[in-house]
C-alpha cells in the first residue's frame, strides 16, 4: 500500500515474466461510498456525482464544493402508504450498485417482486432476476450506495428505484428513461414522444446514454435537471469552447447557461491524491419553456384538461388549444384560468383541483373545532380541579400539561406516527386522490403552527395546494398543545417549590 491509501499489487499471466503493476482502487468510482447514497458515479463526467432522478444533493454547498459523501435525498417527503406510492418505481438501466439488504425467492415474477417492495415502506428500489438456479427478488431497505453508471458493459443490468417525480417527468407524453437518464418533457428522443421542436437527442440503448445534436456535432449528456429546465454537454476535442458556444447559442430552443470556465473536472485533490485525469470542460444549457403538446386526435390532449385539438396549420402540424377564457402554463403543463390569482389556482386542472380548496378550508375549520374544544375543555376541567384541591382556581404545572396532552389533535397524531390517511373518510378512500389529501393535510397543518411566524400567509397557501411543483416543508408543532421541557434538575433533598403559571391563548390566523 502506497502512503496515500492506494494499494499496489503484481498481476501475473501464465509465467512470472509476464506481470503487471495493478493499482486498487483503479478509478475514483471504485472508492467506497464516493457519491453517498442516492448519489451515480461516472468517472467519464467532469462533476464526478449526481444524484438519481427524484432526489436532490443533501449538502448542497460541499456537493458543489466536490465533497458528495453526504449523498442525496428524495425532492419530497413521501408517506408511507401503499396507495400513495402507485408505480413510481423508476426503471434504471445499465446501473450497477450495492448488495441488497434481502432476498426473496417466492416472487415469481417482476410484478410479484414490485409487490413486495409496495408492501414494504422501507424498500427503496427492487430487481428481479432469474439468474441461478431459482428466480430471486432482490429487495433494498436502505439507502442505494455505491451506484455507478455500466456504460461500458455490454450486459444489461437495471434496479426500479421508488421515487416521486414531478410532472415534466410523469407527463404521459414525456420519453422513456435512457439508462440512469430521465428525460423530461418536451425533450424528445424519439418521433412518438416528446415534442418535436426538441428532437435534437438520441438514445443509445446499448450503453444508455443520450446525445445531444446540433449543427452537425454530437455531443454526449452528461446531466438532465427537469426543475431548472437545464442539461449539461461534455465538449468534443475537435471544437473549441468558444466555438461550441456560438453554434450551440444557435439552435433555436435552448441557450447556453454556463460556459466552459465555470464547469471544471471535480475531483478534489485532498479526497483522491493518486487520481488524475485530463481535464473536462463541460456546457451548460437552457432549453425554453414548452409550447402547447402536439396532437392529432382529441384524445391526444385528454391528459391536459380544458383544452382541445386546433385545426391543422399550414404545414399539416396541430396543437393542443386551450380553451375560451383558459390559458397556457408551461410551469404545470395545463391550461389554467386567465382570471385573478386565486381563481387561476381554483380552476386550474378543473374540478380536481377545486378539491384542494374545499379540503383545505374543511382542515382549517377541523383545525378552529379542536382548538376550541381544547380550550373549553381546558377550562371547564382546571375549575375542577381547583375546586376538587380548593388552590382557589389555580393548578400545578404538570396537571395543566397532563390536560393539554390528553386533548392533542387527532390529525397531528396521526401526521407524527406517518398515518394521516387515517383521517381520511371511510366513504372516500376508493376515489379520493391520496397525493392531494396528503398535500392538503400538511397545508393544514402549516396553517396551525404554534407559532405564527411559521405559518403561511393565504397567498403562499393557495400557491402550495395549487401547484404540483411547489415545495412544502413539514409542520410543526399545531397551536394549543404544551411541550414538556426537555431540561431536567437534579435530585436534592430540599424542599420543592409549587410553581404557577397563567394561560394566554393566542388565534390562529
Amino acid at each position: 500500500m502506497s502512503f496515500n491509501g492506494q494499494i499496489q499489487f503484481y498481476m501475473c499471466l501464465h509465467s512470472v515474466v509476464n506481470c503487471s503493476i495493478q493499482l486498487s482502487p483503479s478509478d475514483p468510482c471504485h472508492v467506497y461510498e464516493v457519491c453517498g447514497e442516492f448519489g451515480v458515479c461516472n468517472s467519464k463526467n467532469a462533476v464526478l456525482c449526481r444524484c438519481l432522478p427524484g432526489f436532490q444533493p443533501k449538502n448542497q454547498s460541499a456537493w458543489d464544493s466536490g465533497n458528495f459523501k453526504d449523498g442525496c435525498v428524495s425532492r419530497s417527503v413521501m408517506p408511507c402508504n401503499k396507495n400513495y406510492f402507485g408505480n413510481d418505481f423508476l426503471h434504471l438501466k445499465n446501473i450497477k450498485v450495492g448488495k441488497p439488504g434481502k432476498t426473496l425467492t417466492d416472487a415469481e415474477d417482476d410484478e410479484k417482486c414490485k409487490e413486495h417492495c409496495s408492501d414494504n415502506c422501507n424498500c427503496t428500489a427492487y430487481l428481479f432476476t432469474t439468474e441461478g438456479r431459482t428466480p430471486s427478488c432482490w429487495i433494498w431497505t436502505d439507502g442505494l450506495e455505491n451506484i455507478q453508471e455500466d456504460n461500458d458493459n455490454d450486459a444489461e443490468s437495471y434496479i426500479n428505484v421508488r421515487v416521486e417525480l414531478s410532472k415534466t417527468e410523469t407527463f404521459k407524453k414525456s420519453c422513456k428513461a435512457c439508462g440512469a437518464n430521465i428525460i423530461p418533457y418536451p425533450l424528445s428522443t424519439s418521433s412518438d414522444c416528446g415534442d418535436p421542436l426538441y428532437s435534437d437527442f438520441t438514445c443509445d440503448t446499448n450503453s444508455g446514454e443520450v446525445f445531444f445534436q446540433a449543427l452537425h456535432h454530437k455531443y454526449r449528456v452528461t446531466n438532465i435537471d427537469p426543475v431548472h429546465r437545464k442539461f449539461t454537454v461534455q465538449l468534443t476535442e475537435e471544437l473549441g469552447c468558444t466555438t461550441s458556444v456560438q453554434m450551440l447559442n444557435q439552435s433555436l430552443g435552448y441557450t447556453v447557461s454556463r460556459g466552459c470556465s465555470s464547469l471544471q473536472s471535480s475531483i478534489v485533490p485532498n479526497m483522491f491524491p493518486f487520481f488524475s485525469r485530463a481535464q473536462i470542460i463541460e456546457l451548460e444549457i437552457q432549453w425554453n419553456k414548452p409550447l402547447r403538446p402536439p396532437c392529432k386526435t382529441t384524445s391526444d390532449c385528454d391528459e391536459i384538461v380544458n383544452s382541445d385539438c386546433n385545426d391543422a396549420k399550414e404545414d399539416g402540424s396541430r396543437r393542443c388549444t386551450c380553451l375560451k377564457h383558459f390559458t397556457w402554463d408551461s410551469e404545470s403543463l395545463t391550461c389554467i384560468y386567465e382570471g385573478t390569482d386565486v381563481s387561476r389556482q381554483l380552476f386550474e386542472g378543473s374540478s380536481s383541483k377545486l378539491k384542494y380548496y374545499v379540503v383545505f378550508l374543511g382542515f382549517v375549520t377541523i383545525a378552529l373545532i379542536i382548538s376550541s374544544t381544547t380550550c373549553f375543555v381546558y377550562f371547564l376541567r382546571r375549575k375542577n380541579v381547583a375546586n376538587t384541591t380548593g388552590t382557589g382556581g389555580r393548578i400545578k404545572v404538570n396537571q395543566a400539561l397532563h390536560l393539554y396532552d390528553s386533548e392533542r389533535s387527532i390529525a397531528w397524531k396521526l401526521w407524527r406516527e406517518n398515518r394521516p390517511l387515517d383521517f381520511m373518510d371511510a366513504a372516500l378512500r376508493e376515489t379520493c386522490n391520496a397525493n392531494e389529501f396528503l398535500r392538503c393535510i400538511n397545508v393544514g397543518l402549516l396553517c396551525v403552527q404554534e407559532d405564527p411566524e411559521d405559518r403561511p400567509t393565504m397567498s403562499n397557501a393557495v400557491f402550495m395546494l395549487g401547484s404540483e411543483t411547489a415545495t412544502i416543508p413539514n409542520p410543526k408543532q399545531p397551536a394549543f398543545v404544551i411541550r414538556k421541557s426537555l431540561s431536567s434538575t437534579g435530585s436534592s433533598s430540599k424542599g420543592v417549590s409549587i410553581n404557577e403559571f397563567t394561560a394566554t391563548l393566542e388565534l390562529g390566523r
